[in-house]
């Protein structure tokens, strides 16, 4: 559902209805990390601009963003 790149395009962070974050290494197609990020599906995805922190959101109908 969500997709982001680092800043420098080594990595790609993708979430999806599963409720985890992978991010992956392109240059080697190896996933390096693997977070379960929250307890509804990944709406959005972020890289600060060091790409030192990634950020992640969900959506709870009833509650709103968290």
């Amino acid at each position: 559902m969500s997709l982001a790149w680092s800043p420098d395009g080594r990595f790609l962070a993708s979430g999806g209805t599963d409720s985890q974050v992978l991010m992956w290494d392109i240059a080697s197609k190896v996933m390096v990390a693997q977070f379960n990020a929250h307890t509804a599906a990944v709406h959005t995805l972020a890289f600060s601009r060091d790409g030192e922190v990634l950020a992640s959101g969900a959506y709870l109908r009833a509650s709103g963003w968290y």
